[in-house]
């Protein structure tokens, strides 16, 4: 296991600067001083020797929650249950086992993830598919898995698990309130020395989300309060003084990061603005970075250039993008331009959008090094030097993608959506040789939103996996503001954009022409596959009117569905198609001859939040609606067709393979009608 001390500079008495003797002072004031000197140092010393007997303590609070968890998990297994029996038929005389005799391996300290780093394959899908809107589905699935006779420790703990997630993330109190119902019964799942932690770190996170409930974790999991960094994040029930709030704030910032931090303004409140650290400006460099910034608002530009001008990295090229806004951006850009000659401002006369302002930035730089930070985000003051050396001492890296935490300005955590941590990775947070990515992969794909993951995808395709690094470390923060819609890459349109250019990207041709797959920054020609209206301009598509929208699982589409498709084109009929993925279905691309439908404009296809009306829809199969559906659009239907395909009966007998009932309820909470039944063979008549 391995601690990471504080920092030489955290908590440490700064009144060492004290002015030699001069010779004309009497020589008792001389000794007084060399023995304030002397005790200063050992106060020093004693200080560092507590630091590292709290690291030791640590480790060993570690190892014994270890042992006692595997010692658990030994008298609950099914070989030691059977050996109770043989044990039984011990001569007297023999050896008696003792609880001495188990030794338990010892693991070192592993913060905890998302629950795909540990989880058997199956858990894994149906936490996937919770995460892509099934979640009532993925939960029944849980429970059966959970009560299987056969099922090991391992897996129910780890089903318990998936299932608390799965609750947590319920837009209702009541669900979540059973999550939490169901972690006060639990000290661990079964997976190792972390789990009362993280136990602990999901009682208080969910309770902060139920009002008027008190987090129970500090009172049965106290020993975690110390040695989870993401309960110190969150802190404990009540207020604290700002002061305080920023102490426990630094401590778990030692732990995650080394880095340490306090208020700006010792008599401030506790506010994401008003935070600093005991780290000097400019005191390190190296090659140049250039650091890009869009401003889109004024509110909170002023905490993000304050951040990157106290950098300890000192050769820094701060572009900073004004895209067309009106307020007071201008005023506080020039500002801070005349403050630092480092600070250059660039004036958008429209409005680009984030990834297309990026772009000008980039075309404008001239670091070895670039990285990008968010208009509303702080970064530690050891970000851009921690990120460049861990870049430049590795010639094999292409780019390194950091760590964030996210907070409210005042300072208030948020757990990521399926997380036992609050660090996640930072989709911005990306430094990479600006030479060779120009060269080989161009530009940010000039999207409003999801342009991050295109690109970091777009450069492990062209450059491999191994050239991406990753750190762990949280070094920024980014501050939960709500002002644009949330994308994932897990349902909706941010699910389909990445469906989208991962087919792209797979397509590229690896060793033919090796600039291939560069963006190019004007954009020449039309794009080279097509994003949904959300991805383009960050608003839905509205009002849209087709004669025939084709709602299926377009991943496995029948021959059947693509000729319809190609009959509606041909006859002159707008369409739009909609991707339902099937509950259970393997997740794989779309059908190929769709998709270049789809890329070359001859058919559209619509997202969450787009909203159109249709003459007629047809759904490929009622199998897609055998669960309640989520994140489809809004659509206003003239007529409905269910395509039925009773070939899958094998007996006249045999029920059909999806509950017709429920799939008709869930038809008609979608658009307000059951629709007609058609026979699979009578489909495109």
């Amino acid at each position: 296991m391995s601690i990471t001390p504080a920092p030489a500079s955290f908590g440490e008495t700064q009144g060492a600067a004290l002015p030699e003797p001069r010779a004309d002072e009497p020589a008792e004031a001389a000794a007084e001083l060399v023995a304030y000197h002397d005790d200063l140092a050992r106060a020093e010393a004693m200080e560092r020797e507590q630091r590292r007997r709290d690291a030791e303590v640590i480790a060993l609070r570690l190892h014994i929650a270890d042992v006692e968890n595997r010692h658990t998990q030994l008298l609950r297994s099914t070989s030691w249950k059977l050996g109770a029996r043989l044990r039984r038929l011990l001569p007297a005389g023999g050896k008696a086992e003792t609880a001495e005799a188990f030794s338990p391996r010892f693991r070192r300290y592993r913060a905890p993830g998302h629950v795909a780093s540990r989880a058997p394959g199956r858990v894994d899908r149906l936490l996937a598919a919770a995460r892509a809107g099934f979640p009532e589905a993925a939960l029944a699935d849980l429970t059966r898995l959970r009560d299987n006779w056969k099922a090991s420790e391992e897996v129910r703990g780890l089903c318990e698990r998936a299932m608390v997630l799965i609750e947590g993330e319920s837009a209702d109190p009541a669900v979540r309130g059973a999550a939490l119902a169901r972690l006060g019964a639990l000290r661990h799942w079964g997976g190792g020395a972390r789990d009362g932690a993280e136990i602990a770190f999901l009682e208080r996170a969910i309770s902060a989300t139920l009002p008027g409930i008190e987090a129970s974790a500090p009172d049965r999991f106290a020993i975690n309060d110390w040695l989870s960094p993401d309960l110190m994040l969150l802190g404990p029930p009540g207020t604290r003084a700002p002061a305080e709030r920023v102490a426990a704030i630094s401590r778990a910032m030692t732990i995650l990061a080394g880095v340490d931090l306090r208020l700006a303004d010792p008599a401030g409140t506790a506010r994401l603005d008003n935070l600093a650290a005991d780290l000097p400006a400019g005191s390190a460099g190296g090659a140049r970075v250039s650091v890009i910034v869009v401003a889109e608002r004024a509110a909170t530009l002023a905490t993000a250039l304050r951040s990157l001008r106290l950098q300890s990295w000192g050769a820094l090229e701060i572009l900073v993008v004004d895209d067309a806004t009106t307020d007071a951006t201008a005023a506080i850009l020039a500002e801070a331009a005349a403050a630092d000659a480092r600070v250059i401002p660039i004036r958008a006369e429209a409005p680009l959008g984030l990834y297309a302002a990026r772009n000008l930035a980039l075309s404008r730089a001239t670091g070895a090094l670039v990285a990008c930070l968010d208009a509303a985000a702080w970064a530690h003051p050891a970000w851009i030097e921690r990120q460049a050396r861990a870049l430049l001492s590795s010639k094999g890296t292409i780019a390194l993608r950091g760590a964030r935490l996210r907070a409210t300005g005042d300072l208030r955590f948020s757990r990521p959506p399926f997380a036992t941590t609050l660090t996640e990775p930072d989709p911005a947070g990306l430094v990479f040789r600006r030479e060779a990515v120009l060269e080989r992969a161009g530009f940010w794909d000039a999207v409003a939103l999801g342009g991050d993951e295109e690109f970091l995808a777009r450069l492990t395709a062209i450059f491999g996996a191994k050239a991406i690094a990753t750190r762990e470390a949280p070094l920024t923060i980014a501050r939960i503001d709500g002002t644009l819609p949330a994308v994932t890459p897990d349902r909706g349109a941010g699910r389909a954009y990445a469906r989208r250019f991962a087919a792209y990207h797979a397509a590229l041709p690896k060793d033919e022409d090796p600039a291939a797959a560069r963006v190019a920054w004007p954009p020449a020609g039309p794009r080279p596959f097509a994003a949904p209206a959300l991805i383009l301009t960050g608003r839905p598509a509205r009002g849209r009117h087709y004669d025939t929208i084709l709602i299926s699982d377009f991943r496995d589409a029948a021959a059947a569905s693509e000729e319809e498709l190609l009959t509606q084109v041909r006859a002159g009929r707008r369409t739009a198609v909609i991707q339902a993925d099937r509950y259970g279905a393997p997740d794989q691309g779309m059908n190929a001859d769709i998709q270049a439908l789809i890329d070359a404009g001859r058919i559209d296809e619509l997202t969450e939040g787009d909203r159109a009306t249709a003459d007629l829809v047809v759904i490929g199969s009622p199998e897609i609606f055998r669960e309640p559906r989520r994140h489809l659009p809004e659509i206003t239907a003239g007529g409905v067709r269910v395509v039925v395909d009773d070939a899958r009966r094998r007996r006249a007998d045999e029920p059909p393979p999806t509950d017709i009932e429920a799939a008709r309820r869930n038809i008609a909470d979608w658009l307000g009608q059951l629709g007609d039944r058609v026979p699979a063979a009578a489909f495109g008549d």
